[in-house]
This record gives structure tokens, C-alpha cells and sequence, in this order.
């Protein structure tokens, strides 16, 4: 496990492990199954999403139940925090298979077979627009802005898991046709989370309320006039055979 941090910290957002990822982390190794499963953050309250049009007509649900998930690909769903999930991985992993402070500059494959992952240390954590936090820590900030060669690291197989800023990409995909995709594009849509909505009148929150969150507490409005096709309802949940245009708004 090779984490660019210069420590584990509960930091990053949450991500939702679906049936495959269930199943394929089950498959690597039954303690971190078991440890992602216990820190499972399903909320009973939420146990689905709406589709509304902008008129607050509904045009399907959604189920977030874990038991028809199971009972459609036989294996439920787990949203969970990525900080459980990165220290599920790493229980499993020998303490000399973890190294901090390194981010990846070249890939090659190497004349074993194996991958040869070169990389930098001392850079520090950059501010990262697409995370909720952002690092304050003073040896971050004292650190060499252009890093020092460390160590190479040699493995049969190199996961790209790093983010949407990732740097293995930008090294897997450098002078190819796959370029663009090493860098992150915005997909036309954006999703609102809201704690607090203190900020709007009594007279607007019951109109909202009226509309479109009365019977469900995790929704997304569509503008009809982009829509194409029609959804089939025997879908099972995460499918849908309906193409949707960019929302106009998600709660």
C-alpha cells in the first residue's frame, strides 16, 4: 500500500461499496469484509431516492435497501467512510508493506515481470479542491516543494486508486490516445448536500417540502425537456434503462 499522506488521518469522503465491490473485497480477504461491513454507514431512515421533474412529479424510486440489493445480485450495499475502508485494507497488510510519503512518478514494467513503481517523498499534501478538508499541518507546509527521489517499490500488480487527481494515471496514459482522461472533466451535473438549511424562509422551506422532499430525504430533480427514453420499472436497483440529462438539482 503506497498512501501519498505523511500520516493516516480521517480525512476524504465517504464511498459506496455496491455488490461487486462487496463481493470482490470479500474475495481479498474476509477480516477487511468483516470490518467494512461493521462500519457500514446505511441510514434506515434513507431506504430510497426519488427521481422528481421539476414540478415535483415522480418519475421512479430507487431502493437503497440493502435487502433488495441482496435479493437482485446476492450481495447488499455498504456506504462507508474511505478512511474505514483504507485501514480495512491495510490491517490485512504486513507492517513492511505500507509505505507513507509517497507519490508515484513513473510506472515500467520491470524484466521479473514485475512493476517497478517509482516515486517522490517530502512533497507535503497540496490543496485539493475536489476534498472536504484541507491539510493545516505545519510539517506539510515545511516540506521540500519538489520532493526527493525515494525508494522504488516492486509489485506483480499496481492499482491506480488515487483519486481523481491521480498520478498513476497521468503516468499510465501520458502520449496516448487516453490522455484527457488522466485529468479530471466535469460531467454536467452537480450533486448538494445539505445539513443546514436555517438560511431559507419558513414560506420557501414549505413549498420545497410540499414539492419534492416530503416523502423522501435524498432526491434528484430532472428538467423533462432533456430527457430520453423511458425507465424500465422491473429494473433491479442501480439499473436503469432511462438516459438522464444533467439534474437540475440533487438533495
Amino acid at each position: 500500500m503506497l498512501e501519498q499522506a505523511r500520516a493516516f488521518r480521517q480525512a476524504g469522503q465517504n464511498v459506496d461499496l455496491l455488490p461487486n465491490g462487496l463481493q470482490a473485497l470479500r474475495y481479498l480477504s474476509r477480516q477487511a469484509y468483516d470490518s467494512v461491513k461493521a462500519a457500514d454507514l446505511s441510514d434506515s431512515g434513507a431506504q430510497q431516492m426519488l427521481n422528481k421533474d421539476v414540478a415535483g412529479r415522480e418519475l421512479y424510486r430507487l431502493s437503497l435497501a440493502n435487502r433488495d440489493w441482496a435479493e437482485a445480485y446476492g450481495e447488499g450495499r455498504a456506504p462507508v467512510r474511505w478512511y474505514e475502508l483504507q485501514q480495512a485494507l491495510r490491517a490485512c497488510l504486513p507492517e513492511e508493506a505500507v509505505r507513507l510519503d509517497f507519490r508515484c512518478t513513473n510506472l515500467a514494467e520491470a524484466p521479473t515481470g514485475c512493476v517497478r513503481i517509482e516515486g517522490i517523498s517530502r512533497l507535503g499534501e497540496g490543496a485539493n479542491p475536489y476534498a472536504h478538508w484541507q491539510s493545516n499541518e505545519e510539517s506539510d507546509k515545511a516540506a521540500d516543494e519538489q520532493g526527493v527521489f525515494t525508494s522504488p517499490v516492486r509489485a506483480r500488480v499496481a492499482i491506480a486508486a488515487d483519486g481523481i487527481n491521480s498520478a498513476v494515471r497521468q503516468v499510465l496514459y501520458a502520449g496516448t490516445p487516453h490522455q484527457d482522461c488522466a485529468q479530471p472533466a466535469y460531467a454536467g451535473y452537480g450533486a448538494v448536500g445539505c445539513l443546514d438549511i436555517g438560511q431559507l424562509s419558513d414560506e420557501l422551506l414549505a413549498q420545497l417540502d410540499e414539492h419534492y422532499t416530503h416523502d423522501a430525504r435524498l432526491l434528484t430533480v430532472f428538467n423533462p425537456e432533456h430527457e430520453d427514453g423511458a425507465r424500465d420499472a422491473s429494473a433491479p436497483p442501480g439499473r436503469s434503462r432511462r438516459v438522464l440529462h444533467p439534474p437540475s438539482f440533487a438533495v
